[in-house]
């Protein structure tokens, strides 16, 4: 089921980009260009919103530090109705496409979430239970002004065989520390 969860995301994404409904309508046309030297931002912030698989809300905070023009190092924590995350990811920067920066990302964390086999429905509680996490996907920013931009991002965990499979999508306001 996962994969075409990741399938229908990435086609979302790219007819969006493609027919206009994001902000990189104009420049979607023009070829892609590897320039990746041009103002990178040696830290950015992104507070972000989010939901998961399960429609549940939550936010969070990513910080990235740029390792080189191509790849970047990002920490992320966020907390949902469902869940508790934080991660150590890599993002590797792929071709712009007009103004909007584009990567594919991959890293570990934990996962907090509660445990379905320890279920108490007399107490109404479920014990919590945390796990290490991978976890996979892409994303791209669009700039708005100077120093902010517009960051959307999807991301499949697979924290271990006894447990499904997850995803989550967030929108967040990056800020770039640029000097």
């Amino acid at each position: 089921m996962s994969i075409h969860i990741w399938r229908a995301a990435t086609t979302v994404v790219i007819a969006g980009l493609t027919h206009g409904a994001f902000p990189v309508q104009a420049m979607a046309q023009t070829p892609a260009t590897p320039d990746h030297t041009a103002s990178v931002a040696r830290l950015e912030v992104t507070p972000f919103s989010a939901i998961g698989d399960d429609l549940a809300p939550g936010g969070g905070v990513a910080l990235t530090y740029a390792l080189h023009p191509r790849l970047r190092l990002e920490g992320e924590a966020s907390l949902g109705t469902d869940a508790a995350r934080s991660s150590l990811s890599l993002l590797y920067a792929l071709p712009r496409w007009g103004c909007c920066s584009v990567y594919i990302a991959g890293g570990l964390g934990v996962q907090r979430d509660q445990d379905p086999a320890f279920h108490d429905p007399e107490l109404g509680r479920t014990r919590k239970k945390t796990e290490a996490a991978i976890n996979i996907g892409a994303g791209f920013s669009v700039p708005i002004v100077e120093r902010f931009g517009y960051r959307f991002d999807f991301r499949w965990y697979n924290p271990d065989d006894s447990w499904p499979e997850s995803w989550r999508i967030y929108n967040g306001l990056a800020f770039d520390w640029r000097r």
